[in-house]
């Protein structure tokens, strides 16, 4: 009843501050003030067009009103035009350099123009339609396409400004960076290999190929390109850090060790350096190295999630499940975006057979990121037929091999299942499906052989 009341009376308030702004403009047309209030009342009902209109007037008679800026900004910012918002924020800071108000919006309508990729979209086909001879733009669109995944848009647009000027080696860049986001490997590497017969020494263009190299399990030729161009750039730590990656991958972990320390000596801040640094300690088999690493990098960064899910890594390879857990879940606290977090937990408790939160965990690793579908059904797999539920193991065996198709162990355990069920026949379609794929695994060959025996 109160709370009606209220709004009544609001109401009944801004019906009489209208009126009276209105007969001041009717008594002063060109009274600036009075358009501003007026502008104000109706943004305060919402009602957004009139409110822009009396702050635009406003404007036109008083251009250096900061608060008529404040007003409209804020009109714009609450419609999406984060453009418009920003340029009235922007001219507010332009006539008094001491309004943090000012500077604040702009910081904010900042962030959102760069994470806002719809808004960006939009804007780009704007432009292209006023200017569809710009290539600079097909490229930007192709990148903010890139961010959103939508790799099939972003190709298109990439070819397009490839279209328009061939010889531009930043075209042929964001296409390989777009391939290699994708996980085309090959179309990566032809694409930035062009890139680089236009302009060989590009720092970006070489460090690229340095890291489709290691995708590609290429580790020699990785370091050799990411060594020469460490050589040529010493200040850029980057270079190292995929370097020192490249030797993990290639199992020299001691030189990746010895890399990652020399640039923390000129670099002591580079928290992802010493965050790679405990990776190459874990899989050197240096477990308490590894801890020490970490936790000093927490003291210091009490935030950094990426510390506590590489501690819970350290944790889990040394066999301390419980400070394992304890760690991952730190880290899905600071980012409950931690499908990684989320994976590795699922396996932890899949060990100590709490099958029940196992499958939860890896439920939410597959839904914060479909990448994980395929190694989460597999674990979902043999968890349900561990437990005897073999209808729900098939599903999940079977949606494991959907995402990937040459998964011998889960080909195995499907084979498995059905032998569990009595359909021998297709259990052994399985096991030489799976022979077909790695013929080597003599358990396979075992089983292929016994059952085709009780048929």
């Amino acid at each position: 009843m109160k709370k009606n009341l209220f709004i009544k009376l609001r109401s009944k308030l801004h019906s009489i501050y209208i009126e009276s702004y209105l007969n001041a403009i009717a008594k002063d047309p060109d009274n600036p003030d009075a358009y501003k209030n007026l502008a104000s009342v109706y943004h305060k009902q919402e009602k957004d067009d009139l409110a822009i209109e009396n702050y635009k007037k406003a404007l036109e008679l008083k251009p250096e009103d900061i608060y008529a800026y404040f007003g409209l900004g804020l009109i714009y910012d609450k419609k999406g035009e984060i453009d418009k918002a920003y340029n009235c924020f922007k001219s507010a800071y332009q006539i008094n350099h001491s309004s943090t108000f000012a500077l604040t919006m702009m910081k904010c309508l900042e962030d959102k123009m760069q994470n806002d990729y719809d808004w960006q979209i939009r804007k780009y086909k704007e432009a292209i339609n006023n200017n569809p001879e710009d290539k600079q733009i097909y490229t930007c669109l192709g990148r903010v396409y890139t961010a959103k995944k939508l790799y099939d848009l972003a190709i298109e647009n990439h070819k397009k400004s490839i279209g328009l000027d061939s010889q531009n080696p930043s075209a042929y860049f964001a296409l390989a960076y777009t391939y290699f986001d994708f996980g085309k490997n090959d179309l990566a590497e032809k694409s930035i290999k062009k890139a680089l017969s236009f302009s060989p020494e590009d720092y970006y263009y070489n460090f690229l190929l340095g890291e489709i190299a290691i995708r590609k399990g290429q580790f020699k030729k990785a370091i050799t390109i990411l060594t020469k161009l460490a050589n040529v750039y010493p200040e850029r730590s980057s270079v190292y850090t995929v370097l020192g990656e490249a030797y993990i991958q290639k199992r020299e972990y001691d030189k990746a060790i010895e890399i990652f320390q020399k640039v923390l000596k000129q670099h002591p801040d580079k928290r992802d350096i010493h965050s790679i640094l405990g990776e190459a300690y874990i899989r050197k088999g240096e477990y308490d190295l590894a801890i020490n690493t970490f936790k000093s990098l927490i003291n210091k960064y009490p935030d950094y999630y990426i510390a506590y899910t590489i501690l819970g890594e350290a944790f889990t390879e040394k066999g301390e499940f419980k400070e394992a857990i304890k760690n991952f879940e730190f880290a899905i606290d600071l980012d409950s975006e931690q499908c990684y977090s989320c994976f590795r937990l699922g396996e932890i408790y899949q060990k100590l057979s709490q099958y029940d939160i196992a499958i939860d965990y890896f439920h939410k690793s597959m839904i914060l990121n479909s990448n994980y579908t395929a190694s989460a059904s597999f674990c979902l797999g043999k968890i349900y037929k561990e437990i005897d539920k073999l209808d729900l193991a098939i599903e999940f065996f079977n949606n494991s091999l959907t995402n990937d198709p040459e998964n011998v162990n889960a080909i195995f355990e499907l084979g498995m299942c059905h032998e569990c069920l009595g359909d021998k026949e297709e259990a052994i379609n399985l096991y030489q499906k799976a022979l077909s794929i790695d013929p080597d695994v003599i358990e396979i060959q075992d089983k292929l052989e016994k059952v085709t025996q009780m048929v």
